[in-house]
């Protein structure tokens, strides 16, 4: 039987891929750090543990009343050659993070919106057109 960890990081994985295929619609929180999907009977939190938008990286699967049932961390870990190695998740966590990140806080909305104004003032002031 898997280990809850390894449930969790395929967890991350499973929507990590959702989220990509716009599938999963990550949501804001009072955080500005962190994200949240809500499922039909639980939700999951992706968010960095220091509050700093960067790692660790953790993400909380939460039961239906919203109690912490389970959390993963991306960290590195010190080897029995006592070096540092990050865990085998941590990049899924990281990059399910910013993808939870743009899409909840609508970045490409909005970077599309300012270069479409930008454009138009652009094509408006173009050579044979007047600004009187």
């Amino acid at each position: 039987m898997s280990s809850a960890a390894e449930r969790l990081a395929q967890l991350a994985r499973t929507l990590l891929s959702a989220t990509q295929a716009g599938t999963v619609r990550w949501q804001k929180t009072d955080r500005e750090d962190a994200f949240a999907f809500q499922g039909s009977a639980a939700s999951v939190i992706v968010q960095t543990r220091d509050r700093d938008g960067t790692m660790p990286y953790e993400l909380v699967l939460l039961d239906a009343s919203g109690s912490t049932v389970e959390s993963i961390v991306s960290h590195y870990r010190l080897d029995p050659e006592h070096s540092y190695q990050s865990e085998a998740w941590s990049s899924d966590l990281r990059s399910l993070w910013q993808e939870a990140r743009v899409q909840a806080l609508h970045i490409d909305e909005l970077v599309d919106g300012i270069i479409g104004n930008i454009e138009k003032d652009l094509e408006g002031s173009g050579p044979g057109t007047s600004d009187s």
